[in-house]
């Protein structure tokens, strides 16, 4: 179909106003379509203190964005016949297991990128970025709980791709990391992409990831997903990501290359697994019907078009790449904030553009319903500390709970005295200790050293003796790890 012209010119129109008011310093933009890259530009700042500007060059952490390369690296292994997307895992990872001598016999290949094992959402992300390393995370992931039936849900799962890249690095001989690279990045011309921020000095022109921090943005440094590098590691450029959609909507081919056949693509682009739509969802996107996700890429329906897409958030970055097949019509938007949601309303606002649709307001859309969040999250934490006991009974003297506990899939943890309070530390994340404050008798409230962890309430598990020999607690509540763990006493 004819399109509307999209002129480089009128975006900063829309989109600088709209970075300020969402206090983001800067964001990357590409347009493709029918294997043109109609535009590939920077908006802002990539570095505020340096006053470096953003650029269609400028590297950003693509987070989730990494599945569907390693999906797709998959996919030319089945092209390849050898492995079938239907294959046991168990039959390249003899020792793999999950919370269930059978599901662990049954995995298939698929179930690992498709988010129906039965792990809840997040399950086991607090390992993400810890001293950990994936060999011991493959290993301790028997320990996670089942969150529902074997492919009766969806739970977003980021360590089986973990286990997904593992399957490719035995099936292949090669690292995972390395097997993108020659088979993807480099027959693509993605050169400036890179499997890893541990890649990132030597390439230059980087963005600088910020955070809100009491209503100013404050830099974090990048975040290293290495020991779980396959769910979101790769960083890359709105340039190059222009050249992975010209690919995925070429069906498998790059400048008259055919580099994977049509078929095995479309497999990924085949709904797997049933996401339910919430309520905030059809406020968001009033002409969606139905959510699923794919092997790598979450699938919708989009003015009756298919949407293939898959968004990323990282400390300090978040990010979404998608395309309308039907439309051979591809967009990034890449920005170096976290949170906001914007990128997405970017998103929409040029898929609507260049479709000749007619304007629909979603930043103020996506703005109300990210406030309706922050309200509900405000609401929590004013109920918790309004059930906070006026008169609370005393707590067991912090001597008699110091001490060293273990769980077995997160490891240690110390809980010992520092000047006059009791301090809580996960071993495998020593940085992030939590100050512990009497709540009411064997229970205590954490207020954790890194803000993003919150406060969470510690329960302790006392024996008819009045011995402390453990205790439970969920670290976070939102979309890191929404799991309760019980450590015991060592």
């Amino acid at each position: 179909m004819p399109r509307q012209p999209l002129l480089a010119q009128d975006l900063p129109e829309y989109i600088m106003p709209r970075l300020a008011a969402w206090n983001i310093p800067g964001a990357a933009v590409a347009v493709v379509n029918d294997q043109e890259t109609l535009l590939a530009q920077g908006f802002g700042l990539r570095d505020l203190e340096a006053n470096l500007p953003v650029e269609a060059d400028t590297l950003f952490a693509i987070a989730s964005n990494t599945k569907a390369f390693v999906a797709t690296a998959l996919g030319l292994l089945v092209q390849e016949s050898k492995l079938a997307w239907d294959d046991r895992v168990r039959q390249f990872l003899p020792d793999f297991e999950l919370y269930d001598p059978y599901v662990s016999a049954e995995l298939r290949v698929r179930d690992l990128l498709c988010h129906r094992s039965g792990l809840a959402s997040y399950a086991g992300d607090l390992l993400q970025g810890s001293t950990v390393p994936p060999a011991e995370i493959l290993r301790r992931m028997k320990h996670l709980p089942q969150g529902f039936g074997f492919r009766a849900g969806f739970g977003y799962c980021n360590l089986l791709y973990l286990a997904a890249a593992q399957v490719l690095t035995v099936v292949s001989g090669e690292p995972w990391e390395a097997f993108v690279r020659r088979r993807l990045l480099d027959p693509l011309g993605m050169a400036r992409t890179v499997m890893s921020a541990r890649g990132l000095p030597e390439r230059g022109n980087i963005a600088t990831p910020y955070e809100q921090s009491h209503g100013s943005l404050v830099p974090v440094p990048y975040h290293l997903e290495d020991n779980i590098g396959p769910a979101g590691a790769i960083c890359s450029t709105a340039s190059d990501l222009a050249r992975w959609l010209r690919f995925q909507l070429a069906g498998g081919a790059i400048d008259g290359q055919q580099l994977i056949a049509p078929a095995v693509l479309d497999e990924t682009r085949t709904p797997h697994t049933i996401i339910r739509v919430l309520p905030a969802d059809r406020e968001r996107y009033p002409t969606s019907h139905f959510v699923t996700y794919g092997l790598g890429w979450s699938l919708m329906d989009y003015h009756g078009r298919l949407l293939v897409r898959h968004t990323g958030g990282l400390d300090g970055m978040r990010s979404v790449t998608g395309f309308l097949p039907e439309e051979s019509l591809g967009i990034v938007v890449l920005t170096n904030q976290n949170p906001n949601s914007f990128f997405l309303a970017l998103f929409y606002h040029l898929l609507d553009t260049v479709l000749g649709l007619p304007p629909r307001d979603h930043d103020g859309i996506l703005r109300r319903c990210d406030q309706a969040e922050e309200d509900a999250a405000r609401e929590a934490r004013r109920k918790l500390e309004q059930a906070r006991p006026k008169a609370p009974a005393a707590t067991l003297p912090p001597a008699s709970v110091a001490g060293t506990y273990s769980h077995p899939y997160l490891g240690e943890a110390v809980i010992h005295e520092e000047s006059g309070a009791l301090i809580l530390t996960l071993a495998v994340h020593p940085q992030k200790p939590g100050r512990l404050e009497p709540w009411d008798r064997e229970t205590w409230l954490c207020r954790w050293s890194d803000p993003g962890w919150q406060e969470s309430l510690v329960p302790l598990l006392v024996d008819s003796h009045g011995k402390v020999e453990g205790f439970r607690v969920r670290v976070r509540e939102d979309w890191i790890d929404s799991l309760e763990y019980t450590f015991r006493r060592v």
